[in-house]
């Protein structure tokens, strides 16, 4: 069984590696990032751009959370409609027959 934690230190393309970190505003190690979380959320609130990395490699890039937007009818694929128009109509219409006809609604 590969042993993750040192072989992944030979798949790693160093140059992509070290542009990759050169180019991100301010990064972070693990233990950094815990004592300073509230520090960290400020910042990217702020804008900045940050990473927590783990023996010198990224793992997380910490953004703003953006809420989605529910989107109308995003649930109309589970609606099967196969009844036509006047098939709804009947199937919707009034009962024809009062059920509380003859029974003395004072009982209740």
């Amino acid at each position: 069984m590969p042993n993750l934690s040192t072989d992944l230190l030979y798949w790693v393309d160093w140059a992509k590696w070290a542009n990759y970190i050169y180019s991100m505003a301010k990064v972070y190690n693990m233990h950094d990032a815990k004592s300073n979380l509230s520090k960290l959320i400020e910042e990217v609130l702020a804008g900045e751009s940050v990473t927590i990395a783990r023996a010198g490699l990224p793992l997380v890039d910490l953004t703003p959370h953006a809420p989605r937007k529910p989107q109308p009818g995003f649930m109309s694929h589970l609606i099967v409609s196969n009844m036509t128009d006047d098939e709804e109509q009947a199937f919707f219409a009034p009962e024809p027959w009062d059920p509380w006809a003859g029974e003395d609604a004072t009982k209740w």
